[in-house]
């Protein structure tokens, strides 16, 4: 019997009952592949882009294994709840991307952006998940950088943990519940 297509299995899928075992085998791809995905799960910094394969593999090992980490979103950057006393400084440079990009010249719609502003710095106080608008490639590697000093010992221990997982050459099976795109 014929494999199916690619189509006709995900229509299968959509049928009741119907399920799939999606397995990320670390030995079928490239070097520079493999090691991208483990740097980007072990920093808990994705930094590739919606079409990205090591991005795209280390989100969902991520999503799978529980791991605090920052992503790309389309203007911006994804803050995850940050811990108490690290809130503030999440502000600091949200204000200051703003400010030096109000400074920067003639906007369409400064108020516009310094609502989005105070909206996201209201969601970090309250200690929730953020969509970080950012306006230049320094603060949004600031604010990277800050969400990886945030992990603690456990979380930093957990990520190099997973990460070492495609060096050991062993088939992963994602859940494929944990996606979310």
């Amino acid at each position: 019997m014929m494999r199916p297509t690619l189509y006709q299995a995900s229509r299968m899928l959509t049928t009741a009952g119907v399920t799939a075992d999606i397995r990320f085998d670390p030995k079928a791809v490239t070097n520079r592949l493999r090691k991208s995905i483990q740097r980007q799960v072990a920093n808990g910094a994705l930094t590739g882009g919606y079409s990205s394969h090591a991005t795209r593999i280390a989100k969902y090992l991520c999503e799978q294994f529980k791991l605090k980490y920052t992503d790309n979103h389309w203007y911006g950057i994804r803050v995850p709840a940050a811990p108490v006393e690290y809130r503030e400084e999440f502000v600091q440079l949200i204000q200051a991307d703003l400010a030096a990009f109000l400074l920067d010249g003639d906007h369409y719609s400064p108020k516009w952006e310094k609502d989005k502003a105070a909206e996201t710095i209201k969601e970090i106080r309250a200690g929730m998940d953020s969509d970080v608008r950012t306006h230049s490639k320094e603060f949004r590697d600031k604010l990277r950088a800050l969400v990886s000093k945030t992990r603690t010992p456990e979380e930093i221990k957990k990520a190099a943990e997973v990460a070492a997982l495609l060096d050991q050459g062993n088939l992963i099976t994602i859940n494929q519940y944990n996606c979310k795109d």
